[in-house]
C-alpha cells in the first residue's frame, strides 16, 4: 500500500532537551519493512510494506486492531528483532541491536522487587561510563520528573500501579534517550490512574522532548497525546491511515476538536475487517461492519 507522507511542517517543531541543547536528534525512517514468522514450515506474514517517517521530537501513536503487528513493530524499532526485510534508521543510522539511544515502558513496570527505587532506576545506567555522582543526580532528577521524590528508598511492592508505571518511565528516560517506545503503558491500570498518567506523560514529553512511540488501543489517549496517529490494517499488518493531530499541547481532554478526530479514527478501526489468529480453528464467519479494508492514506 503506499503510503502518503505526513508533511513536518504541519505538526509542532520539536524541542531539543537540555541535555541535547542545539541538537535535533530522535528522527525514525522506517523503509520498506516486512517481517514474517516461520510457523513449523509455515509462513505468517506479520507486517507488509511499512513506510513512515517520524520527526524528531513528535509524539505518535500507533492504534489497530489486536494482531495486526503494532508490537511488533515497537520490537523492530528497539533492536530486539533483526529478521526482516527493509531499513529502520535513527538519524540516519541502521537499528541493528538495542542501544541507549532508546528507552522502552512496558504494559507491566518489571521493576525488580529487591531493588529500592532508586536503585532500579540506576541500574538502567550500568553502561554508561559516568561519575557514580553524575549517575546519581540523574536517578535523583528523572525520578523528580515523574514525582516520585521522597519514594525513593521505597520497594516495588510499597507502590501503587500507577507510582511503578512512573518509576518504569524514569527508568526508561535516565538515559536521556533519543527515543522512548511505550507498549500499552497504561493497559494494565484503572480508569483514574490512566487518565492521571495520561497527563503526566504529556508533562514529562513536553520537558523531555525525546521523540515517543507509543502503542495503545485506546483511541482517547491516542489523540490527547499524539501529534500523529497510525493507524494499522491487518493482517499481515500494513498502514492503513495517517491522521493528523493539528493542535497544540497541552491539550484540554474531551475538547469537542479532539473528539472529532476520536470519532474519525472509531469509524476506521470499526471498518477494519476481523482479523482472526490463522493459527486457532475457525468458529464461523464473524460479523464485521463496513466491508473492505481501509483504501487511501489520508494526505
Amino acid at each position: 500500500m503506499r503510503q502518503a507522507k505526513v508533511p513536518s511542517s504541519s505538526l509542532p517543531p520539536p524541542a531539543a532537551s537540555a541535555s541535547r541543547a542545539g541538537e535535533q536528534a530522535g528522527a525514525l525512517h522506517i523503509q520498506g519493512v516486512s517481517k514474517s514468522y516461520d510457523l513449523g514450515g509455515r509462513v505468517l506474514p506479520v507486517l507488509e510494506s511499512i513506510d513512515l517517517f517520524i520527526p524528531a521530537g513528535q509524539f505518535i501513536s500507533i492504534v489497530g486492531q489486536s494482531g495486526c503487528g503494532k508490537s511488533t513493530l515497537l520490537r523492530l524499532l528497539e533492536g530486539l528483532d533483526t529478521g526482516y526485510v527493509g531499513r529502520i534508521t535513527l538519524d540516519g543510522a541502521p537499528i541493528v541491536a538495542p542501544g541507549l539511544d532508546r528507552g522502552i515502558v512496558f504494559q507491566d513496570h518489571r521493576l525488580l522487587p529487591w531493588m529500592t527505587l532508586e536503585k532500579n532506576v540506576e541500574l538502567a545506567l550500568r553502561m554508561r561510563p559516568l561519575p557514580a555522582a553524575r549517575k546519581a543526580d540523574l536517578v535523583e532528577e528523572y525520578l523528580a520528573l515523574v514525582g516520585l521524590q521522597g519514594f525513593e528508598h521505597a520497594y516495588p511492592h510499597q507502590l501503587s500501579g500507577g507510582m511503578a508505571q512512573r518509576a518504569a518511565i524514569a527508568r526508561a528516560l535516565v538515559n536521556e534517550p533519543k527515543v522512548l517506545l511505550l507498549d500499552e503503558p497504561f493497559g494494565a491500570l484503572d480508569a483514574l490512574t490512566r487518565i492521571r498518567l495520561q497527563q503526566e506523560l504529556q508533562r514529562i514529553w513536553m520537558r523531555s522532548r525525546s521523540t515517543m512511540i507509543m502503542v495503545t488501543h485506546d483511541v482517547a489517549e491516542a489523540v490527547f497525546l499524539s501529534d500523529l496517529v497510525v493507524v494499522m490494517d491487518g493482517k499481515p499488518g500494513r498502514i492503513g491511515r495517517q491522521v493528523r493531530v493539528p493542535y497544540p499541547h497541552s491539550r484540554e481532554r474531551g475538547s469537542a476538536l479532539l473528539q472529532e478526530i476520536e470519532r474519525e479514527i472509531l469509524g476506521l478501526l470499526l471498518d477494519q475487517p476481523a482479523t482472526p489468529d490463522p493459527s486457532m480453528p475457525s468458529l464461523g464467519a464473524p460479523s464485521v461492519t463496513g466491508g473492505g479494508r481501509l483504501a487511501a492514506v489520508k494526505a
